[in-house]
């Protein structure tokens, strides 16, 4: 499966608020490390993150997120779109800290 459109847009606006509230450290510990645990909850984080964007972002709405979790034949994929975003969030993790790392 290709990643959603939505994915990346979302993965990015989440992880500048989070880096800018709380800091790279505790995104470390909570985001980054917490992918390694298995989390039941995980759906609910990502329709929560998803919600929360619709209050202040353009092209993320409530009444969407329903349309968001179905696939292209209206079957639920809510676990694959959580891997997408737990996979872009590392991402966007490694490539910080690279930077960081550059500019020491």
């Amino acid at each position: 499966m290709k990643p959603h459109p939505k994915i990346k847009q979302m993965a990015q606006l989440y992880f500048d608020d989070y880096l800018q509230r709380r800091g790279i450290e505790r995104l470390e510990k909570t985001i980054i490390d917490g992918f390694q645990r298995t989390n039941p909850n995980g759906v609910r984080w990502l329709r929560d993150v998803y919600l929360n964007l619709a209050k202040e972002h353009l092209g993320f709405t409530t009444e969407d997120w329903d349309e968001f979790v179905q696939d292209e034949n209206g079957q639920p994929q809510a676990n694959e779109l959580l891997f997408q975003m737990r996979l872009e969030l590392a991402n966007l993790y490694r490539e910080y800290v690279k930077s960081q790392n550059k500019s020491k």
